[in-house]
């Protein structure tokens, strides 16, 4: 592929584009794109649909599309990213197909298949997507006898320590990079890998971030790489104090309803025990902060064994959260003897 293009370079680019690319990754001249009739084509070098234009009266070339508004289509965000996601896989040894019929209801973004393997399906997700409507389509092509990896533009890529239940419906978990997400930036024009992400006590989410052109990302993945953690020191409990008195003293809701609901219980927020407040990284499972579900759990007076119910995890198709499931409760029981 890079001969071709540097071939193309040098001879197709002039006041009219003579080649581009089809959903297959190959090269196809204006004048046989004439002859095989309707398909979908990319620009070699910024890998943006075209349009054939001209014919049996003028000469066939390609041109740009203009850009999908609306509802009526594809974006060029997503078919850009089909098509980086094809190259990586090609690079690999994958052989790649676009929009393949895998079901009644679905088709694969990127249908990927080798010898002596499994079939692969990898969905590109640029647009918006709730959690619910992630576990429907996970859960379909699982019906269908295969395996689906999820890859995000720009939307869902993390640009801030607030992040939104949609993006942390994306986190998947291996050991080697912790919890994590990766992105094809249409923006940045490169891989984006976030891994390791954890989420701290009154401050969101923190993660580490990797961006690879697609040799670099090749090379990576060749090589099962291990990727450091983000190293973060405890937060100590007089620190978290002070936060909290911060956020009451600025009317954040959040806390504002816990100290209302102290008050139901006739005590105040102020007041909460030591061991409500946990000092290391957490899981990013979570629905809330572990201090918000300890308070309630305290004020309940239940037993250890309902903690879970005062801790609700959020919807995450993509990872295995059963082997996390008792995660916030041995935490918990931790803290309780550290008291005694």
């Amino acid at each position: 592929m890079n001969n071709q293009l540097a071939f193309l370079r040098i001879f197709s680019w002039g006041v009219l584009m003579k080649m581009a690319l089809n959903l297959a990754g190959q090269l196809v001249s204006a004048g046989d794109a004439v002859l095989l009739g309707s398909g979908q084509y990319f620009c070699p070098r910024c890998q943006k649909p075209v349009q054939l234009k001209g014919g049996q009266q003028t000469v066939p070339y390609f041109a740009h599309q203009t850009k999908v508004v609306g509802g009526g289509g594809e974006s060029d965000a997503h078919q850009t990213g089909k098509v980086a996601i094809a190259a990586l896989a090609n690079a690999l040894g994958w052989q790649a197909d676009f929009e393949l019929v895998v079901n009644p209801e679905q088709r694969a973004d990127v249908y990927l298949t080798k010898p002596n393997c499994e079939s692969q399906v990898i969905e590109y997700q640029c647009s918006p997507l709730t959690p619910t409507q992630l576990l429907k389509r996970t859960q379909g092509y699982h019906a269908s006898g295969l395996a689906v990896t999820w890859i995000v533009g720009d939307r869902f890529r993390f640009k801030s320590r607030h992040l939104s239940r949609q993006q942390l419906a994306f986190l998947n978990y291996c050991p080697a990079w912790g919890f994590y997400l990766v992105c094809y930036s249409t923006q940045l024009h490169c891989w984006v890998l976030q891994h390791h992400v954890v989420a701290l006590e009154f401050q969101g989410y923190q993660w580490r971030t990797q961006y690879f052109k697609p040799r670099q990302l090749v090379a990576f993945l060749s090589k099962n790489r291990l990727l450091k953690p983000i190293n973060i020191q405890n937060m100590p409990i007089d620190w978290q104090r002070a936060r909290l008195m911060q956020r009451l003293k600025l009317r954040d809701e959040r806390f504002v309803r816990l100290q209302q609901f102290c008050y139901q219980q006739g005590t105040l927020l102020q007041k909460a025990p030591d061991w409500c407040f946990y000092q290391s990284v957490v899981p990013p499972l979570y629905q809330q902060n572990q201090f918000e579900s300890r308070l309630k759990w305290w004020l309940a007076e239940q037993p250890v064994t309902t903690f879970s119910q005062f801790c609700p995890t959020l919807n995450q198709p993509l990872i295995g959260q059963q082997a996390f499931r008792d995660w916030s409760t041995c935490r918990l029981q931790q803290a309780l003897r550290a008291k005694k």
